[in-house]
């Protein structure tokens, strides 16, 4: 009700732009249910690498899928000082596009656990697999960030097992002839 009573207000409002016209939680939550299943927020393919995860790209997809979201989260997230005249500071705008990738995918996450899961799960291997402590990787599982370790390892030994059925069911060309 208080997002609700929030969004309703003329400053934000007027503060969105065109996006801002008939704001509504209702609206925000349809257009984060288009995203699930887009590219980046979709279910987890552990053929993927974290290579492919292009942040700049997936928030052209939050662009282009839910623009009031978009347009919300960087409002909210921009520096309030980026718009004075007197501002020195870097206006660079990718680190809070990168951010609002990350708040959005743990979003939708809890918006469709099982169908939007790619983000969390990459960064569970990739944190895994690069020797983040057990502890840190709970820690970041509980604030949606990744899976759990226990989950994390379980999908790290299903990619070995299936590179190594992939090593073992290869046939050199030479061999062929």
């Amino acid at each position: 009700m208080a997002l609700q009573q929030a969004l309703e207000e003329t400053e934000l409002q007027e503060a969105l732009g065109p996006c801002g016209n008939n704001i509504s939680t209702g609206r925000l939550l349809e257009e984060l249910d288009t995203l699930l299943g887009q590219p980046f927020f979709d279910k987890y393919n552990h053929s993927a690498s974290i290579e492919m995860l292009d942040l700049s790209q997936a928030f052209k997809k939050i662009e282009s899928t839910a623009p009031t979201w978009a347009a919300l989260l960087l409002k909210l997230m921009g520096n309030r000082r980026q718009e004075w005249d007197s501002y020195k500071g870097l206006k660079n705008i990718q680190p809070v596009q990168q951010r609002a990738y990350l708040i959005t995918s743990i979003i939708c996450r809890c918006r469709g656990r099982d169908t939007a899961n790619y983000f969390a799960k990459t960064m569970g291997v990739y944190l895994l697999g690069s020797g983040v402590k057990r502890r840190v990787l709970e820690v970041l599982a509980g604030l949606g960030v990744c899976d759990g370790y226990k989950y994390a390892n379980r999908l790290l030994t299903e990619i070995a097992q299936d590179a190594k059925e992939g090593i073992y069911t290869y046939t050199p060309f030479f061999l062929l002839y």
